[in-house]
């Protein structure tokens, strides 16, 4: 039979020296994971510092307020409530291009429309004639 000291040396276990480097590597892994996630997180956060204060300034310009909304709760609402001016705007541009216009000629002269101010289709156009003055 084995004694114990040598079933610990034959054992499945690792040496000591392997243990400590197994854990180093670990120690390192997880570190540089942990500086990656970091690192990660604060690209995340400087975007989205960026992209406020783009939607900021885009909100200011659209809007001409002369207060400038500064948390990120006043930013949000100020561009829905721009997002719901600007649908409504451009649901009645919609409905004027789609809505028949009346007609912009009111004179029927032999079959020929002309339009109101407008010489009569059988006149003959008058040739500009510059004067000279003296």
């Amino acid at each position: 039979m084995y004694s114990s000291v040598k079933q610990a040396h034959c054992g499945p276990s690792l040496s000591p020296v392997s243990d400590a480097s197994n854990i180093i590597r670990d120690d390192i892994t997880e570190g540089t994971v942990k500086q990656n996630k970091t690192m990660q997180q604060k690209q995340y956060r400087d975007k989205e510092v960026d992209g406020f204060a783009e939607l900021r300034e885009a909100i200011r310009a659209a809007t001409d307020d002369q207060e400038i909304p500064k948390t990120r709760h006043e930013i949000l609402l100020k561009a829905a409530q721009q997002i719901k001016l600007l649908l409504s705007m451009n649901l009645r541009l919609h409905q004027q291009l789609n809505t028949p216009k009346p007609r912009a000629y009111s004179q029927i002269n032999n079959g020929h429309l002309t339009a109101p101010g407008k010489c009569q289709p059988h006149e003959p156009l008058r040739p500009y004639h510059k004067t000279q003055t003296l």
